[in-house]
């Protein structure tokens, strides 16, 4: 059942899609994530791919180019887009046909079967053999023969043989054939590389060939560890002056803490003082309750006496009113004293005379 990897963000044309050809029994498959387009694919492994141009953060042109960096799978274009300069475009990044939106769904599956008939009936009969610097590899037999004789490889000489020949006039590091290696499920370490590959160079003397693409593989290899020891070097001088910095933004953070403190001990006593100063506020607030309430005592007590005197006034005047009233019966009784007295005077006189 061939694979079929569709890069569309219209969920209804999806879903067309999908059970149109799921009836032609292709597997089909559609993007979740559209920022992780290139790793869905790798994850999988579709025979063919159908994009569209405009989705989601990037468009389909881009992702063709990066499709194309890893894989020869056919590819169609699939939009609405009608100028000739987007169809020209696309085939240069690499597709293989383009379809315009809206389409019939005869016309697609015609044009899936047929690039997946030609693809494939090609490569049955092509990839089973290949031929490098003059010599036949079979990957089928993991030989290579040439008019000098013929060799086999063992399984792990062959796959770093046959990553060569596919990364032509590319560096391939260590690295690159260890995680290729391991991602084959061949799970070698470093040192069982360097044995395969010194291995195949003389295997390769033998026919007079190849050295020199095995060469250019330990000289980059060579290449790449010096980059990564310099890299690693940088990254320690930036780890230290990292650390200084941060050693540095430690010490000011200290002082600031130190500062924060005693800062917080300087508050704390500001409101301990305060809270001294409020409870003396309280007592004197309560004082002077107590003062106010004396006050009105007093005041009461004033009043009081106010009235009294009032009182007392009136009871003076009125006395002093009775004085002057027994004054005056006192002077008339004073005065009908004298005139009794006078005639009593007066009478012992006359009797003096009768005595006569």
């Amino acid at each position: 059942m061939f694979k079929i990897m569709v890069i569309e963000d219209d969920h209804t044309l999806f879903s067309e899609i999908k059970e149109r050809l799921s009836q032609w029994s292709y597997d089909v498959h559609g993007v979740s994530n559209f920022e992780k387009v290139i790793e869905e694919f790798t994850s999988h492994k579709p025979d063919l791919v159908i994009i569209d141009i405009q989705l989601p953060k990037f468009d389909g042109f881009h992702w063709c180019r990066i499709i194309r960096q890893h894989s020869n799978v056919p590819i169609i274009f699939l939009s609405s887009r009608d100028h000739p300069t987007d169809m020209v475009m696309s085939m240069q990044l690499g597709a293989d046909d383009f379809i315009q939106k809206p389409f019939h769904f005869d016309v697609l599956v015609a044009k899936i079967q047929a690039i997946l008939r030609r693809v494939h009936n090609y490569t049955s009969e092509q990839t089973q053999l290949k031929t490098w610097c003059g010599a036949t590899v079979d990957y089928e037999s993991n030989t290579v023969s040439n008019h000098v004789g013929s060799i086999e490889l063992s399984k792990n000489e062959f796959f770093i043989l046959k990553r060569l020949i596919e990364r032509k006039n590319k560096i391939v590091t260590r690295d690159d054939l260890i995680r290729s290696l391991w991602e084959d499920e061949r799970f070698i370490s470093d040192n069982t590389l360097t044995v395969n590959v010194n291995r195949l160079r003389k295997r390769l003397d033998e026919l007079g060939l190849g050295a020199d693409e095995v060469r250019k593989l330990a000289e980059s290899s060579q290449h790449s560890s010096q980059q990564i020891s310099e890299i690693v070097v940088e990254i320690q001088k930036e780890m230290d002056r990292t650390s200084t910095a941060m050693n540095g933004v430690m010490e000011e953070v200290k002082d600031g803490l130190t500062v924060a403190n005693e800062t917080k001990t300087h508050f704390q006593e500001i409101i301990q003082s305060t809270n001294q100063v409020a409870e003396q506020i309280e007592s004197m607030a309560a004082t002077s309750e107590e003062i106010s309430a004396e006050v009105e005592q007093v005041s009461a007590s004033f009043n009081e006496i106010a009235v009294i005197a009032e009182n007392t006034s009136d009871s003076a005047q009125d006395v002093a009113a009775a004085s002057e009233e027994q004054l005056a019966t006192m002077e008339e009784v004073t005065s009908s004293a004298q005139y009794l007295s006078q005639m009593a005077t007066d009478l012992r006189e006359l009797l003096s005379k009768f005595k006569v």
